[in-house]
């Protein structure tokens, strides 16, 4: 029994120690909780941050809050609806943006690539939006140089 217990702490650290090495690189931009099928919590990875041009690429994730995922999973499918991950290309300068890929997952964590269009054409940026939001935080961040 004795051994058992430092075993047991051990796992529990090192589970939320990964958590937040996870984390840490992935910053809140946007919740949406109008819609149960867009209950998300949105985060961008700053780690993947690439300028150049005046363009702006970032991956961003979604992830279904627990009222969302409740509602989603109602639908018999082989995609979790918990996680899709974006590859976006923004232009701070004409307020435009697309998305290079998605990709999301299945009920086993693999990746599956739902889009992929590396030349894919541009878009206006529509106000109040979760890319409106992506727009204003990543593209204040290069006005201060960060």
């Amino acid at each position: 029994m004795k051994t058992r217990i430092p075993v047991f702490w051990t796992v529990v650290i090192l589970v939320l120690s990964f958590q937040n090495v996870y984390s840490k690189d992935l910053v809140l931009f946007d919740r949406s909780t109008d819609q149960p099928l867009y209950y998300h919590e949105f985060y961008y990875d700053k780690d993947s941050i690439v300028s150049s041009s005046g363009k702006i690429r970032v991956w961003t994730t979604g992830f279904l809050t627990d009222k969302g995922r409740a509602f989603a999973n109602k639908a018999n499918s082989d995609i979790d609806p918990y996680k899709q991950s974006f590859y976006d290309e923004i232009n701070c300068k004409e307020r435009k943006y697309r998305t290079l890929k998605a990709v999301s997952y299945d009920k086993n964590g693999n990746s599956m690539v739902m889009f992929d269009d590396p030349d894919g054409k541009f878009n206006s940026i529509s106000p109040n939006t979760m890319i409106d939001r992506l727009f204003k935080t990543i593209c204040k961040q290069k006005k201060k140089g960060k």
